[in-house]
């Protein structure tokens, strides 16, 4: 399989980075992955470009969608192939700033020649949603998938796996279990946030379990915000005990939507980053108050915005 080309790792003088660590506030100006956004179609590239060169986000991972999540009146898990040609062709016209993974239905019987024919037009990872409880037809361990997991393991495919561990818990550390050199980013902190001890069973017993700092939709972010804020130290040091392990995100779900456009991605990452970096955050838009972040030092944010990326999804 071929290599990831798009992602060039940083050059910096190692006395000066030595140097930047060691200061006692973040530094806010290193480049930045966001590991997790949506997009409905080509036309909306340019306003997330535009976001992307204000916020300082260097690259983005465009995650293939089902229509559910550019509409939740969409039933079922429908025209997420229209969507993986979307993806493929934003990153084809700007490979230096996007990089593509498309999803399958689980319940395609052609699901892996599909998928074989996506990586050679360009995807670098799967996004799967079968861990969603909309989505969630068949057990995750379900024989039928094990022939894609066995081929994103064979061939260090990263997979991007949606998991609700509330509800799918078990059936997720099966697949984990069966296939544990599949590097897999389970998002949302695996959607436990409050059972934070379930989350930490899942990466203590996984080494190749990733998460991403992304909260979902708004009513969803807004909760976690709040969560965070009212104990800070507790989440700080959940950070600081995986932090070779967890990327940035933002779960942008980037449409035509009045409302949806630059400014909205703007604050979007404001907020994700004024969560990290600072001690203490302006949130009108999203929880309409003052809220206390995580005050990460920068040898920590480094990891976070860039360098675990490439661990990610190194071969």
């Amino acid at each position: 399989m071929r290599r990831y080309k798009n992602l060039r790792p940083l050059v910096v003088l190692p006395i000066l980075f030595s140097f930047l660590s060691a200061c006692p506030g973040p530094r806010k100006n290193f480049p930045i992955i966001d590991a997790h956004v949506h997009i409905q179609s080509l036309r909306e590239a340019p306003p997330l470009l535009g976001a992307m060169d204000r916020l300082g986000i260097e690259k983005t991972i465009l995650l293939a969608s089902p229509a559910a999540t550019f509409d939740p009146r969409s039933g079922g898990f429908r025209d997420y192939e229209a969507n993986n040609r979307a993806v493929l062709e934003i990153a084809r016209r700007y490979p230096d700033r996007f990089l593509p993974f498309v999803t399958l239905d689980p319940q395609d019987p052609l699901k892996l020649e599909k998928f074989k024919q996506d990586l050679a037009n360009g995807a670098q990872g799967l996004k799967l949603y079968s861990g969603h409880r909309i989505f969630h037809e068949r057990s995750l361990d379900d024989p039928g998938m094990e022939e894609i997991y066995a081929f994103c393991e064979s061939y260090k495919i990263p997979v991007i796996f949606h998991v609700n561990a509330g509800f799918f818990e078990e059936e997720f550390h099966a697949v984990l279990r069966k296939f544990p050199r599949m590097k897999v980013v389970c998002p949302h902190f695996c959607l436990s946030t409050i059972a934070t001890d379930r989350f930490e069973r899942l990466m203590e017993n996984h080494p190749n379990l990733y998460t991403d700092l992304s909260f979902g939709p708004r009513k969803n972010l807004e909760t976690a915000l709040e969560r965070f804020s009212r104990n800070p130290e507790k989440y700080r040091r959940l950070v600081l005990k995986y932090q070779d392990r967890i990327l940035f995100g933002t779960d942008a779900v980037v449409t035509s939507q009045p409302g949806r456009g630059e400014e909205w991605l703007m604050e979007l990452g404001r907020i994700y980053r004024s969560l990290l970096e600072e001690k203490d955050y302006d949130d009108i838009r999203y929880a309409r108050g003052r809220r206390k972040g995580l005050y990460l030092p920068a040898q920590i944010l480094r990891k976070i915005y860039y360098s675990n990326i490439y661990q990610f999804i190194a071969k």
